[in-house]
């Protein structure tokens, strides 16, 4: 156990002594009311404070690894309890950025949808317009050509000139 570990290094450490620790105990799951600072740290300053406060508290390495094992697990819960609540407010924050993202989609397509409709339209028009002016030109032509043949040529060989 990695808890086990640190707690062996932090005895040795702190404890420096000629004798050799005892064998570890189990951790029982035992509070003796010391919660207070632990429960109130909210900062990594705080909690060192916590910790080194519990660690001082302590009448043997026993003790201390109990309080240890406790403000370990008060630290885990804390930081569970965080990032939950960060990961809460992050979902909460992409479902927004969902619907705000959700509802663009949707107007931008309506927009496309109108431009579509539009062009269509317009396209019509144009080969209705293009439709209208092939029938005036073969008009126009035929017109002039008839024009042609009914005028006589003046006199002086000086065709007929277009008034206007």
């Amino acid at each position: 156990n990695d808890v086990d570990a640190a707690i062996a290094r932090l005895s040795a450490l702190a404890l420096a002594s000629a004798k050799p620790p005892p064998p570890p105990a189990p951790v029982p799951d035992e509070s003796d009311g010391d919660d207070a600072a632990l429960g109130e740290a909210r900062s990594p300053d705080e909690w060192v404070g916590a910790f080194v406060s519990e660690m001082a508290k302590s009448a043997d390495v026993g003790d201390a690894r109990r309080r240890a094992a406790r403000a370990l697990r008060a630290f885990e819960s804390f930081v569970a309890s965080r990032t939950s609540q960060a990961a809460d407010e992050r979902v909460d924050r992409l479902e927004r950025e969902n619907a705000v993202l959700r509802k663009a989609v949707a107007i931008q397509s309506q927009r496309l949808g109108a431009a579509a409709d539009e062009n269509r339209r317009l396209s019509g028009e144009a080969g209705t317009a293009r439709d209208a002016l092939r029938r005036a030109e073969r008009v126009n032509y035929g017109l002039s050509v008839q024009l042609k043949h009914a005028a006589p040529a003046t006199p002086g060989g000086i065709g007929r000139l277009d008034v206007f």
